[in-house]
């Protein structure tokens, strides 16, 4: 049970004894987007089919919130006496949801959170999920009776890839239309929830027509992904990232000070854990760069008042972990640092295992504002050289995922189009034959030679013909990269395991595939535990060097 003390301070009106709302006149200079207008013909058709529980797939920048405002409008204008509820995932969220709200649709708005006084009697409430879900559920029958009985009609859930038990809870309470918001709705079993999925347009083409600002990504120095170990979840050891973050935390300050692109522009940086985020802020105040950083040990407020400071050009950067992830506006964020490495998907080494936060992150800096040609990215993880393209991971995800067993793999053709690589005169992430940044041509990655692939003896010049042997030894013609790099992280995993040198792991696979492994890819792999696969053929090629061994001693 709530104290008397508490009873006071929610201050409850009756929502029930609701007046017809008064809507004010959008502004003259009010008009939805295109995206925004396709988005709500094709939530009316997945209305008329029946679905009342709906996701709304638009990236970051998109104008989700806008978009749900717009409804919230309608809805008032058939039914003058019903309530509408924005549910958020974050406290940080609230006043930035209500500041949008109230600037565009004039909406008088509530708050539901913690101890925050409640006024029901308004038409608009905003929410957290967590708050809501303990009100609707609540043992104090006030508390419980107010909250149930609302004439809600709508509730869009914002970031509803995040799945809680409080969508069940709204569903069970006011059985009202549920709209999810998200940019990103790659989370597993999300189709046990929602009905459907509306996708108005691709986040390819949201950045093609200027929607969302263009990126570019430098491939700086980077941790050792081979010195990372993933635990249980499929996600790296927090131990592992800390260790190797922290042995790069001046190259990422030199990286930055050493940009003439970066000067004067507004960064977000995202780390793994909070002493690696502290450290990188602490390493750019020491030479007296105004950066400060948030995480979630901190009070809200302190969080709300360095956000602030920031916007405001306080700080010209702020650190995070997962703070700001999602949902954080400020569009004057105009490049990123990421220190976060991905582990890859159990399922599929070509994605990571958290398809959510890479796309999300690099939301932070993708609305479009005022004088910003693009989105500067320093990639210090090697995310973005095995991943690729932020807006071509929704390719793999047309439809929300139901929850089962399934086995992802990658058609080549479609993987082509992800592929990039380094740059070798300017260092940022390119495709094709030719930086589009510098002008420098370079061969294909399958053409690129290293010291020690060619050796020059003297001696008469002979044709040399390869027999049908020969022909036949590569063991990975019909390996696809998936399959090459997960053979790959085996052999650099029992490299590990038997304290051998990462070059054992390159010579076995030119044994296996019959060249050496020089494409990044391989470098980047993973490392995966040794398969039966792998451990027989490294027992074989033993055997097979033992045996040459006894014959030339017998010879």
């Amino acid at each position: 049970m709530f104290s008397t003390k508490t009873e006071r301070k929610l201050n409850y009106e009756n929502g029930r004894m609701l007046n017809d709302i008064k809507l004010k006149e959008l502004p003259s200079d009010f008009v939805l987007r295109d995206v925004q207008k396709t988005m709500l013909d094709m939530t009316r058709e997945a209305i008329r089919k029946g679905n009342r529980h709906i996701v709304q797939h638009l990236s970051t920048a998109g104008g989700k919130t806008v978009w749900a405002g717009y409804v919230f409008y309608l809805a008032f204008q058939k039914d003058p006496g019903c309530q509408c509820w924005f549910i958020v995932n974050r406290n940080t969220l609230l006043k930035q949801t209500k500041d949008e709200l109230e600037k565009f649709f004039g909406f008088d708005c509530g708050i539901v959170q913690g101890q925050q006084p409640i006024e029901l009697n308004k038409h608009v409430q905003i929410a957290t999920i967590q708050t809501l879900h303990n009100r609707l559920t609540s043992d104090n029958p006030v508390i419980w009776r107010e909250f149930n009985n609302l004439p809600v009609k709508i509730a869009c859930a914002d970031e509803c890839h995040l799945r809680f038990k409080g969508y069940e809870t709204v569903r069970d309470a006011w059985d009202p239309l549920i709209l999810g918001l998200t940019g990103t709705p790659f989370t597993q079993g999300m189709a046990k929830f929602w009905d459907d999925m509306v996708r108005p347009a691709k986040m390819k083409e949201l950045i093609d027509n200027e929607t969302l600002s263009d990126y570019r990504v430098k491939v700086c120095v980077a941790v050792k992904r081979e010195n990372l170990s993933t635990n249980s979840t499929g996600e790296y050891v927090d131990d592992d990232v800390e260790k190797e973050v922290a042995n790069i935390i001046g190259d990422v300050y030199q990286e930055w000070a050493d940009s003439e692109d970066m000067k004067g522009r507004s960064f977000i940086g995202f780390s793994r854990n909070i002493s690696t985020c502290i450290a990188l802020a602490e390493k750019f105040t020491d030479h007296n760069v105004p950066v400060a950083y948030v995480h979630s040990k901190m009070s809200d407020e302190t969080v709300q008042e360095i956000l602030d400071a920031f916007k405001g050009g306080l700080y010209i950067g702020v650190f995070s972990v997962a703070k700001l992830i999602e949902g954080f506006n400020f569009p004057e964020v105009s490049a990123l640092i990421m220190c976060n490495p991905m582990a890859p998907s159990k399922h599929d080494p070509n994605i990571p295992n958290s398809c959510n936060r890479y796309v999300q992150s690099f939301g932070r800096g993708a609305r479009q504002h005022k004088g910003k040609d693009y989105c500067l990215i320093h990639d210090h993880t090697g995310n973005f050289m095995q991943y690729g393209d932020y807006e071509l991971i929704e390719d793999y995800f047309p439809v929300l995922d139901d929850g089962k067993p399934k086995k992802k793999t990658t058609n080549p053709a479609e993987r082509k189009k992800h592929v990039v690589r380094e740059c070798p005169e300017c260092h940022m992430a390119m495709k094709g034959g030719q930086c589009k940044y510098c002008g420098v041509k370079t061969k294909k990655p399958t053409q690129f030679l290293e010291a020690g692939d060619l050796n020059f003896i003297e001696g008469e010049m002979v044709e040399v013909k390869r027999s049908k042997k020969q022909k036949n030894k590569s063991q990975a013609k019909d390996m696809g990269w998936p399959e090459k790099i997960k053979f790959y992280g085996q052999l650099k995993q029992y490299c590990i395991d038997k304290k051998k040198k990462p070059g054992f792991a390159a010579h076995c696979w030119k044994s296996f595939a019959g060249t050496w492994p020089n494409d990044r890819r391989f470098k980047d792999a993973p490392c995966l535990p040794v398969g039966e696969n792998v451990r027989h053929f490294i027992l074989k090629k033993q055997i097979a060097f033992a045996k040459g061994k006894q014959n030339e001693t017998t010879s």
